[in-house]
């Protein structure tokens, strides 16, 4: 049997920064998740906490609150996970180096302190979330054989956001988001929708509670890549749980399955007709002619 991939995934409510003090207050309270999921789950091996986590969303000075990535900020979460020997998905907003809006930022942090994945969302929500977006989706080796994929809150509300890091390899897509009400169950039906349609394991996190703008649906989960929820949160209160994942098992069910193998069904259309590869071709106009 593959070695198993350990997962955390923590759901809270941060403070909504008006201050750095309040940044530093949230950086502290990410390193004690940390501490108590080291200590309730030892061997875990990833952690992964919500969309905001480090500054929330501060309805008029969350533009006061901007990070740079070689900040202190950055430096004491990458510090813990050396510390505790976890990989770590932390979400910030980035100060802007063309002096634009900050970007919407997720780091994968590895278990050396490093900076292993920078994604830009690439899909702010519209009309209120004022992020300049990024262009790139990316994916990093992790441990156990993982692939890890990142995407943002909305990006998951659009399939391609998922189909892209699977396309690119991702085994394990990790989804930070302030998904609110009264959205929860277009929340939890769209993260099983990209587990089952990519054969791909989603980690979800989501914040939960109240701040001074939205009621969050919380709902946090783990889904096994033929979209069965392994492991969940409820809707209001803070908390972790845990999965084992098999990145492994992924990439061999890719690989053999005979039906519902979407990804291979996708660019080699009808290989039962036309075999041993089916269609070539891409018929979908939209994706060849985007405007």
């Amino acid at each position: 049997m593959s070695s198993a991939l350990s997962v955390i995934v923590v759901q809270m409510l941060p403070v909504s920064a008006a201050s750095m003090d309040e940044v530093a207050q949230n950086v502290e309270t990410l390193c004690a998740w940390m501490d108590r999921a080291k200590a309730g789950f030892p061997g875990a091996d990833l952690i992964v906490f919500p969309e905001g986590s480090l500054q929330g969303y501060h309805v008029t000075a969350w533009l006061d609150t901007v990070v740079d990535l070689d900040g202190p900020e950055v430096s004491a979460l990458a510090a813990h996970c050396k510390a505790t020997g976890l990989w770590a998905h932390f979400s910030l907003l980035e100060r802007n180096p063309h002096g634009g809006k900050p970007f919407n930022t997720s780091l994968l942090i590895n278990s050396e302190g490093q900076i292993a994945l920078r994604y830009v969302k690439v899909n702010p929500w519209v009309p209120l979330e004022e992020t300049t977006p990024g262009d790139e989706f990316c994916v990093v080796d992790g441990p156990k054989g993982s692939r890890l994929g990142v995407i943002t809150c909305y990006d998951g509300d659009l399939p391609e956001s998922a189909r892209e890091v699977a396309m690119m390899g991702a085994n394990v897509l990790i989804r930070g988001a302030a998904y609110m009400e009264p959205y929860g169950d277009p929340w939890v039906f769209t993260n099983q929708a990209r587990a089952w349609e990519n054969t791909m394991y989603v980690v979800a996190a989501n914040q939960c509670g109240t701040d001074p703008m939205y009621t969050y649906t919380g709902r946090s989960m783990i889904v096994n890549f033929d979209g069965r929820i392994l492991a969940d949160l409820s809707r209001d209160a803070e908390g972790m749980t845990k999965a084992d994942l098999y990145p492994a098992l992924v990439d061999e069910a890719r690989a053999q399955y005979g039906e519902q193998n979407h990804l291979y069904n996708l660019t080699h259309r009808g290989h039962s007709a036309e075999p041993p590869e089916g269609r070539r071709s891409n018929p979908y106009r939209f994706y060849r002619n985007w405007k």
